[in-house]
């Protein structure tokens, strides 16, 4: 039986597009990426299919994100019986986790929020 390492180096295609099923199936199963921001009554009935459009895409865009981070995270050249791993390692495994369970985009967003929050309350200040 194949190492985990063997199989994903191995069959980079079938990482990816597990990926890609992954991201469907979330996009698919939850309505709303962005659960601080959307407000689906504020939405009109016939508009609504584009958030799910949204949500899939932004999904299937997460998960294979994490994927190919996880292809690159074991195609770089180690040695796996003593691996030393930097904290380039530890990013590309965060992503990969956050991407293949469907975190990433969550992730994203609260980053850019409090960005644009922070941006905000700056400029309130330098107004003030």
């Amino acid at each position: 039986m194949d190492s985990i390492v063997g199989v994903v180096l191995n069959h980079p295609v079938r990482v990816v597009l597990l990926g890609i099923v992954i991201g469907i199936f979330y996009g698919l199963q939850s309505w709303v990426v962005l659960p601080h921001r959307a407000d689906l009554s504020k939405i009109p009935q016939d508009k609504r299919w584009m958030w799910g459009v949204h949500d899939l895409f932004v999904h299937v865009l997460g998960t294979t994100a994490g994927s190919f981070c996880l292809l690159v995270f074991f195609g770089t050249s180690r040695d796996w019986e003593s691996p030393a791993f930097s904290v380039q390692d530890l990013i590309l495994f965060i992503i990969v986790l956050l991407g293949l369970s469907g975190f990433l985009p969550e992730l994203f967003w609260g980053v850019a929020s409090s960005f644009e929050r922070l941006i905000k309350k700056v400029l309130d200040k330098i107004r003030d």
